[in-house]
């Protein structure tokens, strides 16, 4: 409008220009018919989905937060993660595994969305993954990417030195977001303590509570899936084979934060080497030129340990391999294909 504007008073001006005017008019509107139709046709998914970024923006500041659990748990989630979040915004999913929980859109507000999604029959793995998949179909659907993806399990209970749970969820968040993350953080998790002083980071923590920086999420997921009837504990214990190759110590504890989850809930546990080794094996050395942790028979907590009062100079001491890792993307390719496919047959998003 502002150019047909311009071209009114300028041709009452200058009458002799009227029809270069109106030439040049059409030529930028030619030009950005063809960018609209571009943004739609091509066939690149990035590209068509720059278009919608536009009006489906999300806040730089943003995480989307994966809950699973049984259906009860459902509303205190959104209790909780449904209020201020000091400019963090929040997207919410829960996913039940026992009982269908219906749509939440109804609890939508500017700084925070919610949906649900039913995976019933599932591993704590194949859950996962399920949550993953509809992560990444959002995205795709709406033009966004959130800053993180954090994942969790629907009986923990944060503990920040007597801050109730709510306060803890809600400072945790705040961190997690915060700008002062150093860009060679890939993951932040929670322990089940935090003896040390200073920040801490390591390769090797539990999965209860576990934030992928979005940028990594491509070598980091999907979870390896362990062999039937064994150990849930094999697909955590690859993740860490994945990351003590490709970004060890990159995994930052939240600082003074422990948790507890008083369910316990009945699963296989336990770590066999033999068992472990044959998860990486199928999981990742079926990737042409990519076979993590050869050699290694180790698999507790708390390895590559970088510690230091200063966050800035933790982040420094941590060394990215993403050379020998490039195959890793390969995998995520193909799994976010498939998987997606998947999501929409053995689970139901409402």
């Amino acid at each position: 409008m502002m150019l047909w504007s311009i071209g009114l008073k300028r041709s009452k001006r200058l009458k002799s220009n009227q029809s270069t005017l109106i030439t040049i008019l059409a030529i930028s509107c030619v030009i950005t018919v063809c960018k609209y139709i571009y943004s739609f046709g091509g066939t690149d998914l990035q590209t068509k989905t720059m278009h919608r970024w536009a009006h489906h923006h999300v806040p730089k500041l943003s995480i989307r937060v994966m809950v699973m659990g049984e259906a009860d748990g459902f509303l205190n989630w959104a209790h909780i993660l449904g209020q201020d979040m000091n400019g963090t915004y929040v997207s919410y999913l829960y996913a039940s595994y026992d009982t269908m929980l219906d749509k939440c859109d109804y609890l939508n507000h500017p700084g925070f969305d919610c949906d649900t999604q039913f995976i019933p029959n599932t591993t704590w793995t194949q859950g996962r993954n399920l949550m993953a998949a509809n992560t990444m179909k959002k995205e795709l659907q709406e033009g966004i990417s959130y800053g993180w993806w954090l994942f969790m399990d629907e009986d923990i209970i944060l503990n920040c030195g007597g801050a109730e749970s709510q306060l803890c969820v809600k400072q945790s968040l705040k961190f997690i977001v915060s700008e002062e993350i150093p860009k060679t953080i890939t993951t932040i998790a929670a322990a089940g303590q935090y003896p040390w002083s200073g920040f801490v980071s390591v390769s090797t923590v539990d999965a209860i509570f576990a934030a992928f920086r979005r940028q990594f999420v491509p070598y980091l997921l999907p979870y390896a899936l362990p062999m039937k009837d064994s150990s849930e504990w094999n697909s955590q214990a690859a993740n860490f084979c994945v990351v003590k190759t490709c970004f060890p110590g990159s995994v930052l504890i939240l600082p003074h934060t422990g948790y507890t989850n008083p369910q316990h809930r009945p699963y296989v546990r336990g770590l066999d080497d033999a068992d472990i080794h044959k998860t990486i094996e199928q999981n990742f050395c079926n990737v042409p030129g990519f076979c993590p942790c050869e050699g290694l028979h180790n698999y507790g907590h708390n390895q590559d340990m970088v510690t230091n009062g200063n966050l800035s100079i933790v982040g420094q001491n941590i060394q990215h391999r993403l050379g020998e890792c490039q195959p890793l993307l390969n995998r995520f390719d193909e799994w976010s294909g498939g998987l997606m496919e998947a999501s929409d047959q053995q689970s139901t998003i409402v």
